[in-house]
């Protein structure tokens, strides 16, 4: 504020830029400096330990050059909350809060499924994801406040290796070569299961689209085509 004291080590980010674009850090002095704004940035986003965030807006194009922003960051109170199954079972998960934004945070959860963010996270949503559940619905973030995220239900894959002839492969093994999520940004552990008699069967899936990769010996490898796996169902 104007009569706090400077703040150094805040993280200082543009927004409105399509591409990677420049950061800087504050020093001691609470000074910061861009070499570079791209004309498509709109705004310079602070972010510092136990502060909320802070947004100014650029001014026209052509009055970039050499200007001093001040920025004020006032001190916040984190927000908690914990993370439970379907059956409010705690759980031990990952929350994502402000995703795709400068002020984006990936935290884990204690054993008991409990967190903390941030103050500089407040209006944003917290998704809480994990590798063998459908992600939370978002909820919105209120500084100070307790919040509940509760984890979605996974997807099955059941299917068939066959061979040229399109009889059953007696003994092979099926995993997931790829796998884009419904939501959010987890990756799910990498599945190998053997498998007998041409059927498998893959449980616990993140809802999203998964290529599938199934080799035995003898043979060349196969790809399956996208799968798009729901929660609570089987594909």
């Amino acid at each position: 504020a104007d009569d706090g004291p400077p703040i150094g080590g805040a993280a200082l980010s543009v927004e409105g830029v399509p591409f990677a674009a420049p950061s800087a850090t504050s020093d001691p002095a609470g000074a910061f400096r861009f070499a570079v704004v791209p004309f498509e940035a709109t705004a310079i986003v602070a972010v510092a330990n136990g502060y909320r965030a802070s947004r100014v807006a650029f001014g026209p194009v052509g009055d970039r050059a050499g200007a001093a922003l001040p920025i004020e960051l006032r001190a916040g109170q984190p927000a908690f909350g914990d993370v439970t199954d379907r059956d409010g079972k705690p759980l031990r998960a990952r929350v994502v809060a402000c995703e795709g934004q400068p002020l984006e945070v990936d935290v884990a959860t204690a054993a008991d499924g409990t967190f903390s963010l941030p103050p500089s996270t407040a209006g944003c949503d917290a998704v809480a994801v994990h590798d063998e559940m459908g992600p939370s619905d978002p909820v919105r973030i209120v500084e100070g406040r307790h919040i509940t995220l509760r984890l979605g239900a996974a997807g099955t894959i059941t299917g068939l290796a066959v061979d040229d002839r399109g009889a059953g492969v007696e003994s092979f093994s099926v995993g997931v070569e790829s796998f884009i999520p419904a939501r959010g940004s987890n990756v799910p552990r990498h599945l190998a299961s053997p498998s007998k008699a041409g059927a498998f069967r893959l449980e616990h899936l993140v809802p999203g689209t998964y290529v599938l990769t199934a080799w035995t010996a003898g043979r060349p490898p196969a790809r399956s085509s996208p799968v798009v796996v729901r929660g609570g169902a089987v594909t």
